[in-house]
């Protein structure tokens, strides 16, 4: 503290130090005299946040967080930040909330518009509420400020997939592998892609299926992309051990939420390749069962259960 007398610094460092001793009072304090400075700091806001909503709960920390909004002048546009992280925990969430942290975000961002995080929350809350268009402004607002940025990508590149842009995702997906040539989820999206929605290379697609497979072996999505590849390479028996081990992940990711309807349905099609009959029935029944009336795919399930059961 000596160090630094007229700064936020050492209530900040000493207020990690009670965090790490397991005394949230303390630190508690020690933001709260950090605060008082009115720097520009997000971490003591944060971390006071945090605590708060750990030890005394969620209104007391927004009351706290909107007392000091009121009274501080330099870091009100991170207090508001903030704060609206916190909004965002509330159990349920409900339509004056999320206005409220739109309000709030947006009054960040005219504040301090190069400051990224805030567009950020803006955008996974847009996505999340179904408001894909805004949504998309504020990624591309992340990439100007970023230019280098993948993960703002691979979710514009999620969004054009929903919307049916294939094309699109696609160059998105592209766009991050010329900036991080191994990214996992950027490879597995475009391998996918390429193999069902595009009719592109198929060898392509393997080749981008393994290396993410390699990246990331006991991913279950990423698993079953390449079990489908083995499928329209038109090797079935491949695909099936892939698509089994693919269930066998999902189940250990997700215990007790039942096999995944999708990689049921696949699982089934390469049975039925395969000339499984009876297993690729039961496959694909049980993917419409779990699946239910809004399963992608489900008139084409409905169709080739048909086929299978016929006569």
């Amino acid at each position: 503290m000596k160090m630094f007398p007229n700064r936020p610094v050492g209530h900040v460092k000493l207020g990690l130090l009670y965090e790490k001793e397991k005394k949230p009072e303390q630190a508690i304090e020690e933001y709260r005299r950090a605060l008082a400075f009115d720097e520009e700091a997000l971490l003591p806001a944060s971390r006071l946040a945090k605590l708060l909503l750990e030890t005394k709960g969620f209104s007391p920390a927004v009351q706290e967080l909107e007392g000091l909004i009121e009274s501080s002048r330099r870091m009100r546009p991170f207090l508001r930040f903030v704060l609206a992280r916190v909004l965002l925990e509330k159990k349920p969430l409900e339509e004056a909330d999320t206005d409220r942290i739109r309000e709030l975000l947006l009054e960040v961002t005219k504040d301090r518009p190069s400051f990224g995080a805030p567009y950020l929350v803006l955008a996974n809350l847009d996505a999340r509420l179904g408001n894909f268009s805004d949504a998309e402004k504020r990624y591309r607002r992340l990439i100007e400020l970023n230019p280098e940025d993948t993960s703002a990508r691979l979710v514009l590149g999620l969004i054009r997939e929903q919307q049916k842009d294939y094309q699109q995702a696609a160059t998105l997906y592209r766009e991050i592998l010329e900036r991080s040539p191994r990214h996992p989820q950027a490879v597995n999206n475009l391998a996918w892609l390429l193999a069902t929605e595009l009719d592109g290379d198929v060898e392509e697609a393997y080749r981008l299926a393994r290396s993410a497979k390699e990246e990331l072996p006991d991913d279950p999505a990423i698993t079953d992309t390449l079990a489908w590849i083995y499928h329209k390479k038109g090797q079935d028996r491949a695909a099936l051990s892939y698509i089994q081990e693919a269930l066998e992940l999902d189940a250990k990711r997700r215990p007790g939420s039942g096999p995944h309807p999708q990689m049921l349905y696949h699982r089934g099609v390469i049975e039925q390749a395969l000339g499984e009959r009876e297993k690729a029935v039961q496959s694909l029944k049980q993917a419409l069962q779990i699946g239910g009336p809004s399963m992608p795919n489900r008139a084409e399930i409905v169709s080739l259960l048909g086929s299978l059961t016929a006569g």
